[in-house]
């Protein structure tokens, strides 16, 4: 039906409420009109999306997988990632122009000091540890300045039931400008976007491609609500650091053997660095998750631990 028509059915459907003399009818009337547009207009928003999603396949990838939500996250981390790589750029032409060897550039593009890579190569390290130790020493950089650890260190206060009813009455207040349990509503937030970015970046195997299979078998393994306990929401996100540590394990042994192309070793770069980053949110959200009476160093013993929950054997999942 075309938009006139649409009015013109909208208009004579009132018309008819008014001229019965029937306020409640008349309300009714009103109403479907009202949700007809609200409908509407979110189609629209959700096609318009969708066809943004399609410019670019890993955006049309997180559109069609996690909706919206991940559409938001993969466009934001797009442009991150794009405009850090830019500058990257700009330094390592700047670097070399100015004489240095590519390795040496690339380095200290990475965040490397000068003293930091002439300590490295005193160690007598191969390129290849050279260049892992480079994704590390990038990993704290941005750790250091972007500080986004914080936020899930306290995810204690997402779960458990008292933080599930604090949240539910945030949920009831926050259409009008309110939420009365502010740190509740941050750690929940913070719950939702871990949550996402443990899926888009675990469930994918070593080609970039989203294993349907393993994300399905994750999804089931998160902790997604606030009425999960503590304790249980613990488990899951150290069964999740474990599985995080094994893809790192395995990333960093393609590198070291040598046979990938370089395309292939910027792709198992760039899947270490963010499985790392991932691991780094896992620890803090795992430590906040400890019973309050926890000593320093059972807290440190549990940050180093690999079996902290039942393992799930879906490592095979990750193909080269």
């Amino acid at each position: 039906m075309s938009e006139s028509l649409k009015q013109l059915a909208d208009s004579l459907n009132i018309a008819t409420a008014q001229l019965s003399g029937d306020p409640r009818r008349l309300q009714l009337a009103l109403g479907q009109v009202e949700e007809r547009k609200r409908r509407e207009e979110e189609e629209a928003r959700r096609a318009r999306l969708a066809e943004f999603a399609q410019t670019d396949p890993s955006l049309l990838n997180m559109f069609e997988l996690f909706g919206e939500r991940g559409l938001q996250q993969a466009f934001l981390q797009q442009n991150e990632e794009t405009a850090k790589r830019q500058e990257e750029q700009r330094k390592f032409n700047l670097l070399t122009q100015a004489g240095l060897s590519v390795e040496d550039a690339t380095l200290l593009t990475s965040g490397f000091s000068v003293s930091d890579l002439i300590d490295l190569k005193k160690s007598g390290q191969d390129n290849d540890e050279v260049f892992l130790s480079a994704i590390d020493k990038s990993v704290e950089n941005t750790v250091e300045q972007v500080g986004f650890v914080e936020p899930f260190a306290q995810m204690d206060s997402a779960f458990g039931l008292g933080d599930a009813a604090l949240e539910t009455f945030n949920i009831a207040m926050r259409p009008l400008g309110f939420e009365p349990a502010s740190v509740t509503g941050q750690a929940s937030r913070g719950r939702d976007n871990l949550n996402l970015e443990i899926k888009t970046t675990l469930a994918q195997d070593f080609t970039g491609k989203v294993n349907q299979q393993l994300l399905n078998q994750i999804d089931t393994l998160l902790p997604k609500s606030g009425f999960t306990s503590e304790k249980d929401a613990q488990a899951k996100y150290a069964l999740m650091r474990d599985r995080a540590r094994t893809r790192i394990e395995r990333l960093e042994e393609l590198i070291r053997i040598g046979t990938a192309t370089e395309t292939q070793k910027a792709r198992y770069a760039d899947d270490l660095y963010r499985t790392k980053v991932l691991e780094k949110k896992l620890d803090a959200a795992v430590l906040s998750l400890e019973p309050k009476e926890t000593t320093l160093e059972a807290k440190q013993e549990t940050q180093n631990s690999s079996v902290s929950a039942p393992q799930i054997p879906y490592g095979s999942f990750y193909l080269d």
